[in-house]
């Protein structure tokens, strides 16, 4: 019966994120995205339901809807994420009449992520999880002789890995380098992508040193209607580095102003200038801003990922 449930889940998933294309481009998250959460919470508990109630004395059988739901689930993720880089908005008309959103109302948005960030947070938990449920389950197996059950664990747990894996490496290989001039705006999505950076000046002085003037803002339309517009938000870390045309990397030597871990709430902004020394060689800096923290190498579509191209800041 699990499997059955894992099967449906999956295809409430697919169906879910289908029903998108039929639908205006939205502002914020509605029902479908909900839906589209919950059933991913739900498969993943169901999972492990699964993997401890399976009859895996038939292998075949019990691995025929673990295939059909990651299909699903496969062809799910990759509807998203065309749905949400590469839907296509109207032209925007007479701007004096009331019209769902256009071009215009919505230019492209440049993020750390190339893949849901929800998603992908969900997967790393879901992984960490099952890594542990299966140590576990590996050690009980030995203890009472299983030794068949706990090769067969080894193999989901191993076809598991490279499944994830290979998502990861294929986001990877996916994402381009993309470059922003200064106003542009680049958006950090931890669950939801809220807060966005930009360089809104810079001045180089007589002694080489850089002084960049950084924008956070707290997008409020990316905020959902029902979350109180007082409600302050805390940036995560962040660490951000100067690098050159030789892919030199440069901390800055001071920061002064608004500190980037200050709390925002919905609408607010504040400015932070960062002063780096260059050498005499160096040209053509840009800012990379990222998100320390060894979690994030591992989250699918992450920019910190392996071999995850970057999103830079131009600084003039």
């Amino acid at each position: 019966m699990s499997g059955y449930i894992l099967i449906a889940l999956s295809l409430i998933a697919l169906l879910t994120v289908l029903t998108g294309f039929t639908q205006p481009p939205q502002s914020d998250e509605g029902a479908g995205a909900h839906i589209f959460q919950l059933s991913i919470v739900a498969f993943v508990l169901m999972l492990l339901i699964f993997l401890g109630t399976a009859d895996w004395k038939q292998p075949l059988r019990s691995a025929r809807p673990l295939a059909l739901s990651a299909a699903a689930l496969v062809l799910a993720f990759v509807a998203l994420y065309y749905l949400e880089h590469h839907q296509q908005l109207p032209p925007c008309g007479n701007q004096a009449a009331p019209q769902p959103p256009c071009a215009m109302d919505r230019p492209p948005k440049f993020s750390n992520m190339n893949f849901p960030a929800p998603v992908a947070v969900l997967g790393f938990l879901a992984g960490i999880a099952g890594l542990a449920l299966s140590a576990l389950a590996t050690l009980t197996f030995l203890f009472v002789g299983k030794a068949q059950w706990t090769r067969w664990l080894a193999a989901l747990v191993g076809a598991a890995a490279v499944v994830y894996f290979g998502l990861l490496f294929g986001f990877s290989l996916a994402s381009r380098e993309v470059t922003l001039t200064p106003g542009q705006e680049k958006y950090f999505c931890e669950i939801d992508c809220h807060l966005a950076y930009s360089v809104v000046a810079s001045a180089e002085d007589l002694q080489r040193q850089l002084h960049v003037t950084l924008r956070t803002r707290f997008d409020p339309a990316t905020t959902s209607p029902q979350r109180p517009q007082d409600a302050p938000l805390t940036p995560n870390p962040r660490q951000v580095l100067l690098i050159d045309n030789q892919g030199r990397s440069f901390a800055p030597v001071t920061t002064s102003g608004i500190p980037l871990t200050r709390s925002l709430t919905p609408g607010e902004s504040y400015e932070t200038e960062l002063t780096f020394q260059l050498p005499a060689d160096a040209s053509q800096p840009r800012l990379l801003i990222t998100s320390p923290g060894w979690e994030e190498h591992l989250l699918i579509g992450g920019e910190n990922s392996i071999g995850h191209k970057k999103t830079f800041l131009a600084v003039r």
